[in-house]
């Protein structure tokens, strides 16, 4: 069992004075921000809550996608101060993440090795199309297009086809040394929290044979990855949990740009306009970056 199974740091963006959504163990709150990941400081204003045990949230549009414990529910959050539950569906797993990619979204068990796939194209009557067993436990989960990309933790990356949701495939996998807790993708990239081994950076434009193109090793086990504008949000769990700030813009020569510590650690992260939607399965904290 990695690390990524006895407490996870997020990925984060953000400044100053920040709107921020945060899930605790008693549900989702929404908090207020803004300016650069680069400046100091900490304010935060709680503006609205809801929910019960969430470990991940998404957001498209004016809704916004949880998991509550077993159950995957959709929120309408127009109003940031009175989020509204519309529609949701029971799951065979905790959930521990969520992605999503058009009508379509993926969510992976907190302790089970099972991703399950939910069509959304209707949010106040979500449905359960299918899923796909693992072996072991399941990290983090991102969707692009018809494949899932999964952190399968000790297992690798696996790269699931979910085009047909009934009968979802295997396309690819990557083994590393440690355990991939936490994936993210973005143009033929995948970027992958390996735990002790940092992020590592792999091409997978061959998603049959994905292939690494370069890696940073972080100051403790990397645990979450969130990547915008040729930076990489990594959150690593030490005895400070910690949120490296890494240019990417290169992928083969990876560069710091910023550390910073975190009150605490988080369990899931999502930046959508002026929110940053993130997730813990304790309590509400303040970044200070």
């Amino acid at each position: 069992m990695g690390s990524e199974e006895r407490r996870r740091t997020e990925r984060g963006a953000g400044g100053t004075a920040f709107r921020l959504l945060r899930l605790f163990c008693t549900g989702l709150s929404i908090c207020a921000l803004s300016q650069s990941v680069f400046s100091q400081g900490q304010n935060v204003e709680l503006v609205g809550q809801v929910g019960g045990a969430c470990y991940d949230v998404r957001v498209a549009g004016k809704y916004a996608y949880i998991g509550e414990g077993g159950y995957f529910r959709i929120l309408d959050v127009s109003n940031p101060s009175s989020p509204l539950p519309v529609g949701g569906v029971p799951l065979s797993v905790v959930i521990r993440s969520i992605s999503l990619s058009g009508n379509q979204a993926c969510a992976t068990g907190q302790w089970e090795g099972k991703l399950e796939i939910v069509d959304v194209a209707n949010p106040s009557s979500p449905r359960l199309r299918g899923h796909y067993q693992l072996p072991g436990s399941t990290g983090g989960v991102f969707l692009s297009g018809s494949l899932a990309y999964v952190a399968n933790t000790r297992d690798g990356l696996k790269i699931v086809d979910v085009s047909n949701p009934s009968s979802p495939t295997l396309r690819g996998s990557y083994g590393t040394s440690e355990s991939v807790n936490d994936v993210f993708v973005s143009g033929g990239l995948a970027y992958v929290a390996d735990d002790y081994s940092g992020l590592k950076i792999l091409d997978v434009t061959n998603p049959s044979s994905p292939t690494l193109r370069g890696s940073f090793n972080t100051q403790g086990a990397a645990q979450r990855v969130f990547v915008s504008g040729g930076l990489a949000f990594v959150g690593a769990f030490t005895s400070n949990d910690s949120l490296h700030i890494i240019d990417v813009s290169n992928p083969a020569k990876p560069v710091l740009r910023g550390l910073h510590q975190l009150a605490h650690y988080a369990t899931g992260l999502f930046v959508s306009g002026s929110l940053v939607y993130v997730c813990t399965g304790d309590y509400l904290e303040r970044l200070k970056i």
